[in-house]
């Protein structure tokens, strides 16, 4: 955990510049957090800053943007973990499209999880 440790302590220095810099910066360093977060055990603070990825980089790109996109899945993938099913398909539903354009691998499995959440019903 010394590692993920570095990494924070980095992140609190790129952070430390403020608005100054894009947003996308922003937005990488919450999706940053969030993952070093998962790995700690800690899903519910990861859920949080995969929510601030996405909502910061969906404010500066738009919904139609790849990178908004990236955010959007990692996102629904917490929210999945989280237990929160039906906001992760809907917003799986709302970024499908392009994923299949940008991301194909995760289309495939996006499509697998929906079929086999679906045949259940």
């Amino acid at each position: 955990h010394g590692e993920l440790a570095k990494a924070e302590a980095l992140l609190v220095q790129v952070e430390a510049v403020g608005k100054r810099v894009e947003l996308e910066l922003h937005a990488r360093s919450a999706a940053t957090r969030a993952f070093i977060m998962h790995a700690n055990g800690n899903l519910q603070g990861a859920l949080r800053f995969h929510q601030s990825a996405y909502e910061i980089a969906k404010r500066d790109r738009g919904s139609k943007h790849p990178r908004v996109a990236y955010y959007a899945i990692n996102y629904a993938n917490a929210l999945r973990l989280a237990g929160e099913t039906g906001k992760a398909q809907s917003l799986e539903r709302e970024y499908r499209e392009l994923g299949r354009i940008f991301m194909p691998a995760w289309s495939v499995a996006t499509s697998t999880n929906q079929a086999s959440s679906t045949d259940s019903i």
